[in-house]
């Protein structure tokens, strides 16, 4: 069931990320925790294996954020998810792949796909990180406009799948 990775991780970490697990298992979740330039974007996904990625449905990035608190409770705090990072030459392989948890590098232009098409199930606190995450990988991608960040999408998702106001959205967070 438990993939061990090259990763060797200390006994506080190994504990948080199986309390990780065991939370996104009794929510119905997983997530793909996607690092970029060495920062970690969260993708939550409800969990059902009948459903092919990148359609999958996505959960709540503020569903995560509470089983994730949880895990870390009397240990390293949220901010252990990011010390599970390894320092170093990237892989491609994914540093730690579990049942419900993966880590691996991403390319940015698939986290800002993944946030883009999860705003529609996002919660307002989930939605205001989704929007901080989506500015930030504008600005990481050097994107310049709305249809330079739409046409980023293209490979991920066809126009009906995603939010009908992304456009508006785009322009709103590239307007300086």
């Amino acid at each position: 069931m438990v993939a061990t990775s090259p990763l060797h991780l200390a006994t506080e970490y190994e504990t948080a990320l199986r309390r990780l697990e065991e939370g996104l298992i009794q929510d119905g979740l997983e997530v793909e925790l996607c690092v970029v330039g060495g920062a970690v974007f969260p993708v939550p996904f409800v969990a059902d294996r009948s459903i092919r990625r990148p359609s999958a449905f996505f959960a709540s990035l503020s569903d995560f954020g509470r089983i994730a608190q949880r895990a870390g409770k009397d240990g390293p705090g949220l901010g252990w998810i990011r010390n599970l990072v390894p320092r170093g030459p990237s892989a491609r392989e994914p540093w730690i792949q579990r049942s419900r948890v993966r880590v691996f590098e991403a390319p940015a232009e698939y986290v800002f796909a993944m946030r883009c098409l999860a705003l529609k199930t996002e919660t307002p606190d989930g939605s205001r990180e989704a929007l901080s995450d989506i500015r930030f990988l504008l600005r990481a991608l050097g994107v310049q406009s709305a249809d330079e960040a739409l046409a980023l999408l293209e490979p991920y998702a066809t126009e009906n799948q995603l939010p009908e106001d992304l456009p508006s959205l785009m322009e709103r967070l590239l307007d300086p």
